[in-house]
């Protein structure tokens, strides 16, 4: 099995008439279909790398490209004529409509929102204290999974604060949308960690007066790629999930009921019991961790022709390398690849290729994987694979253990290195061809995407 980690679609819009688009990131379009499924059109996207939200209203279609050089909406007409581009910042995650149409840039994962245009479409900067309705501001803030007691997070509507609580840890509390009645769909991701890390993502729907009317379960079990953004919620209140298969994607909708039952055991997780091994060589510091991964993250450099377009059979080519003599950031993702950054650098200038995101071993290319990169960040002489990492490190028992430099591996898939905790997930450094980054980011990323065979490690010589 390759070692990489597979995507696909990553983004649902559900527009005002009832119809569905989806972002096909790995082939740069969008697809439009009707309320019973049928595709009505395709837009093929120019000049893009990893469209990983959207939403539709009344000004079109609004298209954020997360993993550009510099994160970009796109506006677009419904046919696909394009209006304008925005660059919004690292730290945005998403998009939201306001109530009236506008477009709203969501940040950290849904932490904080800023208004980017007005209803018809023209550019309008407004910060806001969180989603509005009718005067009313909605903000939600899940637990602080630093904590052994992570279970309670909260929605505020205004001057009223509902409790929000999970059986386990609350990773993730956000907001979907807010009806025309007031009433709120939320996003809720439960954390607990078993032999591996396991999420539990459903939505609830709360009344104006913080009742509960009805909560639903995304297959996230079901998912043959990871989806960014694959759950929306209509405006008539309906909720749909986006559901990737190995030769199709569906659209789900999510039936709400009172009660759902419990998929996931409840565990207490025992942080007592992490004790280190015995260091038997010079450990390798936190600092130094940190150090290397943001020099990998945030490595700028302009690349001759030799380096984007030089001959390398079986290379294919970093998707935002695009142009000679044009400065870029973040070493290139290379399968097999185990550079420093030094050495990045100087085989560049002798002529290497930059970046190879076929999975196949080309000694004209150069750039790091994801193990390589972590190899690299925790010192190593020596490539270790996601399937060997495990020889050097031990797994930790408890998530409130981790800290920077810390890894989540999934052997035989793909390997991120732990930063720290953010209010919707967790901040890591990757080298990944996820959504088109290609190479290595420094990013806040949601608990849903960790759900499956994550399991977090410590290197035994860490110090």
């Amino acid at each position: 099995m390759p070692e990489v980690q597979p995507w696909g679609p990553a983004a649902l819009a559900v527009a005002p008439d009832g119809t569905f688009w989806v972002a096909d990131t790995a082939k740069d379009r969008l697809l439009h279909y009707s309320q019973s499924c049928q595709r009505l059109g395709i837009i093929e996207l120019q000049d893009v790398r990893g469209i990983s939200d959207l939403e539709v209203g009344g000004a079109g279609i609004f298209a954020f490209d997360r993993t550009a050089q510099e994160p970009t909406v796109l506006h677009l007409s419904l046919s696909g004529a394009e209006y304008a581009r925005y660059q919004v910042g690292q730290d945005a995650t998403g998009l939201r409509l306001g109530e009236g149409g506008e477009l709203l840039v969501e940040r950290h994962l849904g932490t904080t929102f800023d208004q980017l245009l007005d209803r018809e479409g023209k550019r309008a900067h407004v910060s806001l204290p969180g989603l509005l309705h009718q005067g009313t501001v909605y903000t939600s803030s899940p637990a602080d999974l630093s904590q052994a007691k992570a279970h309670t997070g909260a929605l505020a509507m205004g001057d009223r604060t509902v409790e929000v609580t999970v059986p386990n840890a609350l990773g993730g509390l956000r907001i979907l949308n807010i009806q025309p009645d007031g009433s709120a769909f939320m996003v809720l991701e439960e954390v607990v960690l078993d032999s591996a890390f396991m999420v539990d993502q459903t939505v609830r729907l709360y009344a104006a007066d913080g009742t509960l009317k009805g909560q639903a379960r995304v297959p996230l079990a079901a998912q043959y790629t990871y989806v960014e953004n694959g759950v929306v919620a209509s405006r008539t209140g309906e909720a749909y999930a986006l559901i990737t298969r190995q030769d199709r994607l569906e659209i789900q909708r999510l039936v709400l009921t009172r009660e759902l039952p419990a998929i996931m055991p409840l565990i207490v997780e025992n942080a007592a019991a992490d004790v280190a091994p015995p260091t038997i060589n010079a450990c390798r510091s936190i600092s130094d961790m940190a150090y290397s991964g943001n020099h990998f993250a945030d490595f700028i450099r302009q690349y001759s022709d030799a380096n984007v377009w030089g001959y390398c059979p079986g290379r294919v080519r970093p998707r935002w390398l695009n142009a000679s003599y044009t400065p870029y950031t973040g070493v290139a993702y290379d399968w097999g690849g185990f550079d420093t950054v030094t050495s990045y650098d100087d085989l560049l200038y002798q002529g290497y290729q930059a970046g190879d995101i076929n999975t196949t071993v080309e000694s004209c290319s150069r750039g790091v994987d994801c193990s390589g990169f972590v190899s690299r960040a925790w010192g190593l002489t020596t490539k270790y694979s996601t399937y060997t990492l495990p020889n050097i490190s031990w797994q930790l028992g408890a998530r409130t253990s981790m800290v920077k430099g810390d890894i989540l591996n999934c052997a035989d898939s793909h390997v991120v290195m732990f930063d720290f905790f953010t209010s919707q997930g967790i901040f890591v450094w990757e080298a990944t061809t996820y959504n088109g980054a290609d190479r290595v980011k420094h990013w806040d990323q949601p608990w849903s995407r960790f759900g499956s065979c994550y399991v977090p490690r410590r290197y035994n010589n860490k110090c």
